[in-house]
């Protein structure tokens, strides 16, 4: 098994030279795959899994209060909020991945 542990981490390697896709079909996509897509492209994960397939990979998508970085006065899962900064809000995937870093920084402090 590859050694990324960090989502953040995966979802930089997998947008270099790639094209961040929007919708739907992006996280299926090998040409132009939205931010959750290019993490299942760098750690060679088969692009017709799952978001469960992808939760399990990365438990921290698991998290379900967390307050996006477009509003603050709502919280929502994890997987839903980089979904918004991807297809609503048209975040570049390195703006997502320095986002979901503070917050698996501070998961690491609370595990501790």
């Amino acid at each position: 098994m590859d050694k990324i542990t960090q989502l953040s981490v995966a979802i930089r390697l997998g947008s270099i030279g790639a094209t961040q896709g929007i919708g739907m079909v992006s996280f299926h996509s090998e040409t132009s795959p939205c931010v959750l897509g290019m993490a299942k492209l760098s750690i060679m994960m088969d692009p017709k899994s799952s978001y469960y397939d992808l939760e399990q990979r990365f438990p921290i998508l698991e998290l379900k209060k967390v307050k996006s970085p477009a509003y603050s006065s709502i919280s929502s899962s994890l997987l839903y909020t980089i979904w918004e900064l991807n297809d609503v809000y048209r975040w570049p995937p390195a703006d997502i991945a320095d986002w979901l870093e503070r917050i698996e920084k501070e998961q690491e402090k609370q595990e501790k």
